[in-house]
């Protein structure tokens, strides 16, 4: 038997996290994939022909209007890449070559100036740039050459808490919140138009007290043929939101419990609602699900990864076109080699090779201890030039089609 099932469902019922939310299932097919029966692979590396068309490395620009710290964000739209320093708060844009082009508004209290960004995303009907303020709680709009258009404000303080921001379709954006003390939903749909709330998605099962908010998940979605993919918390599903209902995509079975709603309220009562904690022992008695921490989708791959023991990552990568799945060991690489995605943009799938990452490289490869004949002439020429006051460097694994 293949390392998938592949069955017809007429019939079910998925409580996500039993927290008596439900969402039907899909009525066409659910996949079920079992961790136990897939390929297990230590790592991919960056010129694996079987997985990539190619793997470009952009090393963006050095000046003293671009200094990236540590980034947040990364989006591929019209040749350019744009970067969110969060130590900055500042959105940077590069060409595809990685020379510097702009940063999208600046810090103050006047028109077009934010005093912190969070998250952003493209417009490509309106071809503009939005940026999420979550002090001002506004969004601010600006053209593609960083002109000043207007700002929008929120009506409710959640909007503090928002993680990350997609486009759903030319009238509505998609929402990911952590879990937090202004609001349940993790995922919701706003109307662009006037900032309002049109659809809750998913809502968190415990309710958190105190003004804390925990980081669970930094991308737990893609938006693929405008509907919403995501994963949540002590769930194996991958779920999908398309049409007014909310369905499941993936099932993936890697042999933990799910955890039932008493389970989850008697860990919810001996950790004070800490969804840390509760992941934290969950992972370390190896016995009930966390779920899933981030979710990434091209036409080909989907890309999933999640914690082990230790509070690890390792990564599924699943072939849609050949049924084929694999678990990557070695998913928090030091090395230029598949791993640690940030963001999927169509057929891509996006790294941020950091800093401290290359330079361990770097010393590695000059001590023996890793073999340069496995990299391309490019990639050992971007590490010897390399140095520690760089910026970090963009990856992009063009997947095969």
């Amino acid at each position: 038997m293949k390392n998938y099932i592949l069955i017809l469902i007429t019939v079910f019922l998925l409580t996500a996290c039993n927290n008596k939310q439900k969402v039907s299932l899909f009525d066409n097919n659910t996949e079920i994939l079992s961790l136990s029966s897939m390929k297990n692979l230590y790592s991919i590396n960056c010129n694996d022909s079987n997985f990539f068309a190619s793997c470009h490395l952009i090393q963006p620009e050095l000046t003293d209007n671009s200094i990236i710290w540590q980034v947040t964000q990364v989006e591929l739209f019209e040749n350019r890449l744009f970067i969110l320093d969060q130590k900055s708060s500042k959105l940077f844009v590069f060409d595809s070559h990685g020379n510097y082009i702009m940063s999208v508004g600046s810090k103050g209290n006047g028109p077009g100036e934010y005093l912190a960004t969070s998250t952003f995303f493209i417009n490509h009907y309106t071809n503009s740039i939005n940026i999420l303020d979550p002090v001002k709680l506004a969004l601010h709009i600006y053209d593609l050459d960083g002109n000043y258009i207007e700002s929008m404000m929120f009506n409710e303080l959640f909007v503090a808490h928002i993680k990350g921001v997609v486009m759903l379709d030319k009238e509505t954006i998609v929402c990911f919140t952590n879990p937090n003390f202004h609001m349940e939903s993790g995922y919701f749909i706003v109307n662009l138009s006037n900032l309002s709330v049109k659809t809750t998605i998913y809502k968190y099962p415990l309710k958190i007290t105190g003004h804390i908010s925990f980081a669970i998940a930094e991308h737990p979605y893609s938006v693929f043929n405008n509907e919403i993919h995501f994963v949540i918390p002590f769930s194996n599903s991958v779920n999908c939101h398309g049409n007014h209902s909310t369905n499941m995509l993936y099932n993936i079975i890697n042999g933990r419990e799910e955890i039932n709603t008493e389970q989850l309220l008697k860990f919810a009562d001996q950790y004070n609602n800490d969804y840390i904690d509760i992941i934290k022992n969950c992972v370390k008695d190896d016995k009930y699900s966390v779920g899933f921490k981030n979710y990434y989708e091209t036409d080909r791959y989907i890309c999933v990864d999640y914690y082990i023991k230790g509070m690890l990552s390792q990564a599924l990568l699943y072939d849609k076109k050949h049924k084929e799945s694999y678990i990557i060991d070695d998913y928090s690489t030091f090395t230029p080699d598949f791993g640690s995605i940030i963001n999927s943009s169509r057929n891509t799938l996006i790294k941020v090779w950091k800093n401290d990452q290359i330079i361990g490289f770097k010393q590695n490869l000059d001590n023996g201890n890793i073999s340069k004949t496995q990299y391309s002439p490019d990639i050992l020429q971007l590490v010897e030039n390399y140095t520690e006051d760089d910026n970090p460097v963009i990856i992009l694994y063009q997947m095969n089609n």
